[in-house]
Parts: C-alpha cells; structure tokens; sequence
C-alpha cells in the first residue's frame, strides 16, 4: 500500500470517504467552525482563464463578479441583492469585498466568487522594468521611466484566491487535497458580513 507523503498515513486501498483535511489531518470542518460558509470558485462562461480584465468585451457583459450566495442564506444574513459584503477566513482575516448576487444557482451553506477578477499584478499595479517600451506593446502608452503603468481597471472586482485557507503546517502554503496531491479549491470555509453603506 503506498503512505500519504504528507501525514504518513497509508492510504485506504478502498474506496472511502475523506473529510478535507490540513497536512498534519486536522479536519477543516472542526478546526473551521467559526465559518459557516464553504466557498467555492468558477469560471464564467465568458470569461477567459486570467485575462479577462483587459478583454474589453467581456468585461462590457460582465464588468464585475460578485459573492454569489442562495437567497435563503442572504435573507438569514439580511443581507440584499446588490449590498456591498465582506468574505473573511481563517487565513484572511481583513477579507475581500464585493457586491452579493442572491438566488438559487449556489447550494444553501455555500458562496460563490468566479475566478477571473482581482488581479494584483497582470498590468494592475506598477511593474518596474529596464526598456519596458520595447519589451510591451504598446510602447511609451503603457510604460514610462519607472517601468510598466498600473491600469486599476485590471484589478476590478474580487479574487477567491485572496482569501483561500492556507496550511498553517507547512510554512501558510496553500492547501492541499490530501489524496490526490492537488491544490484544494474546495475547502475554504468564510463568514460573510454585510458592509454598512456610507
């Protein structure tokens, strides 16, 4: 049988069932509880991979995400289509905010946050670079002395990545999905609060 390269533990051998866990298995649900909610991230159907702030068109459909949330929680939370809200986890206790979209797409204990916003690099801040003009198009438009020129419009919106759970075990890495050795998108527990307007 082989052994879990983090934990040591061997693997089942059968089909099972795991709890998300952290790399020492401290299960996230108990370690977690003071977040209620389990976020999970998407991609939106127009929207390419991690570009999509400068596809003019895309962004002329859907010019921000939002934290998607079944209305149900929305109502428990009193907390409205279109109010402003503030996602926080244990890893990020400042959070990331951004308008709510309230309906029936999530499941009841879960919010949403595509994934294609939020940039903090990809042209979203100052980038200092030696003869930027002749390494970007277009040149002197987008690059001065001190390198490449910040367009904040790159970095409307919210990115889950900001507040994913870390693993506090190995060094706030991000967490790992203990079986198959792959980043875990899917464990992140949050709490919301609603931003008061003013």
């Amino acid at each position: 049988m082989a052994r879990n390269a983090l934990t040591g533990d061997f693997f089942s051998g059968t089909l099972t069932c795991l709890p998300p866990a952290d790399s020492a298995g401290n299960i996230l649900s108990e370690e977690d509880q003071e977040y209620p909610l389990t976020l999970i991230s998407h991609k939106m159907n127009v929207h390419s991979q991690s570009r999509t702030t400068s596809h003019r068109w895309s962004m002329e459909i859907f010019p921000e995400n939002f934290i998607v949330m079944n209305e149900k929680d929305a109502r428990s939370l009193d907390i409205k289509d279109g109010e402003r809200a503030r996602l926080v986890s244990r890893s990020n206790s400042k959070g990331i905010v951004g308008r709510v979209r309230t309906g029936k797409l999530v499941r009841k204990g879960c919010v949403a946050v595509s994934f294609h916003y939020g940039h903090t690099q990809l042209g979203a801040s100052r980038l200092p670079i030696s003869q930027g003009e002749m390494v970007f198009l277009g040149g002197r438009e987008v690059v001065d002395k001190d390198g490449l020129i910040p367009n904040p419009k790159l970095a409307t919106g919210l990115n889950p990545n900001m507040v994913s759970r870390l693993d506090e075990n190995l060094a706030n890495t991000p967490m790992v999905d203990l079986t198959a050795g792959i980043p875990d998108f899917s464990s992140t527990r949050v709490k919301i609060i609603k931003e008061v307007e003013g």
